[in-house]
């Protein structure tokens, strides 16, 4: 506060400075001193207490956002990796992923409540750490039931061995089953990390929100929360990007396995990434935990609300309300009553189950589709996915909080964008079922490998999946599905596998092989340019992700306004346990189904079926798209009830802030407030 306001001040009403009267109103208010005092422990003090501001807390909080996000875009990044490494099928890693569903339910239901009046930047690092725990239980599986490094050393070294017995072999005797039990061990790890990662996520997006909502005037929201939600789009860029780095490296590091990661045997070192992101977590955590329970300025400004309402005879201001509130079991009942009754609160949560529903698959599963669809290699499709088209998606939610913020649009014309862009979206995913790569077909390949009477005596029941390309320009599953009982060395080094029933004879001298009755092969899936297609789909996965960054925006706000002030929090929370109940839990494990039921090749091992090789591209482009197009669909019909009922909320202030409306809002209101005092100084010493 400047000095001229100050002197005005003294001299018409002969009071206490400012601060003094500041002081004053902070008393007679719901927050101590203690409440906007930074830091915690020993680290208290004027430094400190200069970082507590909203623009400070917006970078913070954005930025542990974009590390959350990346966690999660790492585990779907890593996805492929991990099932070939411990064998597990799709359906399976959904149900891996319910368990961070369960636990984000429960977070969301009571503790979003509990902490709901209490000092939320706390609860939140406590649900930081709690995410950074999961990061590294994450990676227990590896350095637990890996194979290890000499024994991955043993057998990189032992190469002739290892390719002799992928041949035809009429000799071959069956493994010794006696010994396989399976081990559900990795799994009930990899479960335990995804539910502690649901607890901090739930604190992070229930109580984050909220409090910067709290914290706010009602004009900077959109803008601010855009800001914060365009720092967690970035997360699945750090996140698949990590993975496309970490899976560069062998899962052993330093060890030469024979084969690059083009081969489909390729396990990458993607536990890795989980002690990076774990790191990270445990060093920001206690800069977050610093910010007060209210931060000084809205500290201020609710107590001369709360003043200006006392000398006025009205009702206590919004921002206040709740302050003094006391939390029970049965008030959280009541309140849950009044969300459940609210027609455009539950139209809008809905809408959102059906949209999550119908969009989880290109959450969960999507540098997964690309692999399948146009043959990337596990690196190459993090990338594309995290560094293309989560960027477009990070900037619709940017510049849909720059447009909203502008133009001061209404509750109905918010609910009403929801509404085209859910059809937009729909119409995207209906896209996808359009390019795919006919040149790719996987149950060809299979159907001509274990069908076919000429390997018919080689045994090739337990071979693992080693591709090879024939010099028929025909892929086959293994030099024994092909029939192949000898292998060479080219000039370069490389194999060559000859005398292959299952192929045709070539000429002498075409593509440099030599054989007398049958054809060759040389390792590695027969190259395929699946490129144009993959151009088209990326594209539209382009502007799909533009119009669903537009949509979350708009949604946030009407959340967040559609409510009672006082039931922000829990509504947030109550939010997010339904929709995770009916959408984010369910959904993995329904389209792991999907997708497992397009599978053509499953690995198999004596005690279980392992994880799946090769799938129908094209069951899959139509099984799952036209699913998830159909939800979102429905869930369009939810928004049209969201648009109908959406006609008085309050998106912003009353009146739209000036250029000084953020820099000097107590001075305005402390002028308004001496106003009122010079009318009826008598009022003022009654109520006090």
């Amino acid at each position: 506060m400047n000095g001229s306001l100050a002197n005005g001040l003294n001299e018409g009403l002969n009071a206490p400075p400012p601060k003094i009267a500041f002081e004053r109103s902070v008393s007679s208010s719901a927050y101590s001193e203690r409440d906007v005092q930074c830091g915690f422990w020993v680290c208290r003090g004027p430094f400190w207490q200069r970082l507590a501001s909203k623009k400070l807390y917006v970078l913070l909080f954005g930025l542990i956002g974009c590390i959350l996000n990346s966690t999660t875009s790492y585990f779907y990044g890593t996805l492929t990796t991990v099932e070939k490494s411990i064998q597990i099928s799709s359906r399976t890693v959904g149900i891996i992923t319910a368990g961070s569903d369960l636990s984000f339910v429960l977070a969301s239901l009571f503790l979003s409540y509990y902490a709901s009046n209490r000092r939320k930047p706390l609860w939140i690092a406590m649900g930081i750490v709690s995410m950074a725990l999961s990061c590294f239980v994450n990676a227990l599986p590896h350095f637990l039931f890996a194979p290890g490094r000499a024994e991955m050393e043993q057998s990189a070294g032992n190469w002739t061995r290892g390719q002799a017995d992928n041949l035809c072999r009429a000799d071959r005797l069956p493994p010794d089953c006696s010994l396989d039990v399976g081990d559900i061990r990795p799994q009930m790890v990899l479960f335990f990390g995804s539910f502690l990662s649901g607890i901090g996520t739930s604190l992070y997006f229930t109580l984050g929100l909220t409090y910067l909502d709290d914290n706010v005037r009602k004009e900077k929201v959109p803008f601010l929360s855009s800001l914060a939600a365009f720092g967690r789009r970035m997360g699945p860029l750090v996140g698949f990007s990590l993975a496309s780095l970490c899976l560069k490296y062998f899962v052993h590091v330093g060890v030469d396995p024979g084969y690059d990661q083009t081969d489909p045997r390729w396990i990458g070192a993607w536990w890795m990434g989980w002690l990076t992101l774990g790191s990270t977590l445990v060093f920001i955590a206690p800069f977050f935990a610093s910010f007060p329970k209210v931060l000084p300025r809205a500290a201020e400004r609710i107590s001369l609300s709360r003043q200006a309402s006392r000398i006025s005879g009205t009702s206590k201001p919004e921002d206040e309300v709740d302050a003094d509130r006391k939390v029970s079991f049965r008030d959280m009942l009541v309140t849950v009553r009044r969300l459940v009754t609210n027609k455009a609160y539950v139209f809008n949560n809905a809408a959102s189950i059906f949209y999550f529903f119908g969009y989880m698959p290109f959450f969960l599963f999507q540098a997964k589709y690309i692999e399948i669809q146009y043959r990337l290699t596990p690196s190459q499709a993090n990338m594309v996915t995290g560094s293309v088209s989560l960027v477009f998606s990070a900037l619709g939610i940017l510049i849909a909080g720059m447009v909203i913020q502008k133009l001061r649009v209404s509750s109905r014309q918010l609910a009403g964008w929801n509404v085209i862009t859910s059809i937009l979206s729909a119409l995207g995913i209906v896209g996808y079922a359009w390019f795919g790569c006919s040149a790719l077909n996987n149950a060809d390949i299979v159907a001509n490998s274990q069908d076919a009477s000429c390997s018919a005596s080689c045994n090739c029941d337990f071979i693992k999946y080693t591709p090879i390309c024939g010099t028929d320009g025909q892929t086959y599953l293994s030099p024994c599905h092909a029939g192949c009982t000898d292998r060479l060395k080219d000039a370069s080094g490389g194999s060559i596998f000859s005398n292959c029933s299952c192929i045709p004879a070539l000429p002498a001298g075409d593509l440099n092989f030599t054989s007398d009755v049958f054809g060759s092969a040389v390792p590695g899936s027969c190259p395929v340019d699946c490129w144009t297609p993959f151009y088209f789909f990326l594209i539209v996965m382009c502007v799909n992700k533009f119009i669903g960054g537009t949509e979350s925006a708009a949604n946030f706000l009407i959340g967040l306004r559609c409510v009672e002030p006082r039931d922000k929090a829990i509504s947030m929370g109550f939010s997010m346990a339904i929709n995770t109940l009916f959408s984010f839990l369910p959904a993995p494990i329904v389209f792991g189904a999907i997708i497992d039921r397009t599978c053509v090749l499953w690995g198999q091992t004596c005690a279980k079926r392992g994880n799946c090789w090769l799938y129908d591209g094209e069951a899959l482009r139509v099984s799952m798209n036209y699913t998830a197009a159909l939800f979102v669909i429905v869930g369009t019909c939810f928004d049209m009830g969201t648009w109908y009922y959406s006609k008085n909320f309050k998106i912003f202030d009353d009146a739209p802030g000036d250029d000084g409306a953020e820099e000097r809002p107590v001075e305005r209101e402390l002028v308004s407030l001496v106003s009122k005092e010079k009318e009826d100084p008598a009022k003022t010493t009654r109520i006090n």
